[in-house]
């Protein structure tokens, strides 16, 4: 008896920052920062021509939305994954703070067998930059070994293809870079991560890269 809710988890767990607690101690200028260098990541990555059997152009026309930001908030819109998936952006703010691929990537990294040390490449899954910040923070991950083609902030990809996207990528990157090793650590939203482990094997590199 009574009346109900039903809660959109595609909004709820998908389209809101986790991440905005100020516990994370990172700094809208961080942030920003980030989001530039996933942009030069890209426009370098994708001039030098190591991204293109990624990627394919689609046009899509239309009007330029104005900004909207409110004075107190960390993140902007320049430092979330690219909303091409999609017209509509919301934003829950939360008060916990939850860094799951921090968890899910060193149980993934024992589990191979190696050591984070044999570990050449990531990729963290950039629903925010603060997403990729924290995490490196955490683990204690050297900038220049993560998302190093850019991420989603700058590419974007659709809602629930982060998975897909990234496993690419880091497949990309390991060819391009002569990597053996790559981690890719995702959000799944409501608090839980997934993360993999893949090893580039020059038999596989050349038949299908």
């Amino acid at each position: 008896m009574g009346n109900g809710e039903v809660v959109d988890g595609m909004i709820k767990h998908g389209l809101s920052d986790v991440y905005s607690d100020k516990r994370s101690s990172i700094s809208r200028e961080q942030q920003d920062d980030y989001s530039i260098q996933s942009y030069e990541r890209v426009i370098a990555t994708t001039n030098a021509g190591v991204v293109q059997w990624e990627m394919v152009a689609v046009e899509v026309p239309g009007a330029r939305g104005k900004p909207s930001l409110a004075g107190n908030m960390l993140w902007r819109r320049g430092s979330q994954s690219s909303p091409n998936y999609g017209s509509v952006w919301m934003l829950n703010k939360h008060r916990s703070f939850s860094p799951p691929p921090a968890l899910a990537i060193p149980k993934a990294v024992k589990r191979a067998g190696i050591d984070a040390s044999q570990v050449d490449f990531y990729e963290i899954n950039e629903a925010f930059s603060v997403v990729a910040l924290a995490n490196q923070k955490l683990l204690g991950l050297d900038s220049a070994k993560v998302n190093v083609h850019g991420g989603a902030v700058s590419l974007g990809h659709p809602l629930g293809c982060s998975g897909a996207r990234i496993v690419v990528t880091l497949l990309g990157v390991l060819k391009a870079k002569q990597g053996t090793y790559g981690v890719a650590g995702v959000c799944n939203g409501g608090g839980g991560a997934s993360a993999l482990v893949v090893e580039l094997t020059p038999t596989f590199a050349a038949s299908h890269l």
